[in-house]
């Protein structure tokens, strides 16, 4: 008898611990790793083995880093930074263009740390284990010290992107040019490449990463579906 397909979501790193997790050519230590079978996309695809929450601290910067699958099936990057950064607290649309933090083709997303399910949200692990009484918001009893972070990234959600929780029309010539599901190692790269540009934000350095990759997007300004 075939098992049941199971709709709840897994945590694949218990909590306070890391996990190896091999991704584009390289190894980091994930602090968390999920599968949610309620964002994750059906049919076959490069998506089939990737997880749907991927958290790091990055080691060329020291900031945690983020992907998540948003509820269409595309992912997205995202980076934090804490009070001590010059753009804490900073909306999209005022972060300095002279800065060049555009990765897969600009920002679209500012944002405290969310509450919620940790499966599902944008948030970094707790630093410490202080137990006390009472419950957080997500239902968790451990209330470990949280270091107020605000974060930036961006979605795989563009009109060049592959959205797997979108039906295309027949009659949307868009199609033909070839859309682009981005996976999690292009979604790895160019979060690091968003935690660089923070981190040189901060240094006062240009980075040599800020030149568009020729296999990049195309620049915000040519994007006729960027979103906020």
């Amino acid at each position: 008898m075939p098992k049941k397909k199971t709709t709840a979501s897994q945590a694949l790193v218990p909590t306070g611990e890391t996990k190896t997790y091999p991704i584009a050519g390289t190894e980091i230590e994930a602090t968390q790793v999920f599968h949610v079978p309620a964002r994750h996309p059906s049919g076959d695809g490069p998506w089939q083995q990737e997880p749907d929450k991927l958290a790091w601290v990055d080691a060329a910067t020291g900031l945690p880093c983020t992907i998540l699958r948003q509820e269409d099936g595309v992912l997205g990057g995202y980076t934090g930074v804490g009070e001590d950064h010059p753009l804490f607290g900073f909306e999209v649309d005022a972060v300095p263009g002279a800065l060049g933090i555009s990765p897969h083709g600009g920002l679209d997303y500012a944002a405290p740390c969310e509450d919620g399910p940790t499966e599902i949200t944008i948030c970094h692990p707790k630093t410490a284990s202080r137990k006390r009484p009472g419950r957080s918001k997500d239902g968790d009893d451990n209330h470990g010290s949280h270091e107020p972070l605000w974060w930036f990234g961006f979605q795989c959600d563009r009109n060049h992107d592959l959205v797997p929780g979108r039906q295309v029309n027949p009659n949307d010539l868009g199609a033909e040019n070839g859309r682009v599901y981005r996976d999690i190692a292009y979604v790895y790269a160019q979060t690091c490449r968003l935690a660089r540009l923070l981190k040189a934000a901060v240094d006062g350095k240009s980075d040599s990463d800020t030149q568009l990759d020729p296999a990049s997007p195309p620049p915000v300004g040519l994007d006729p579906e960027r979103r906020r």
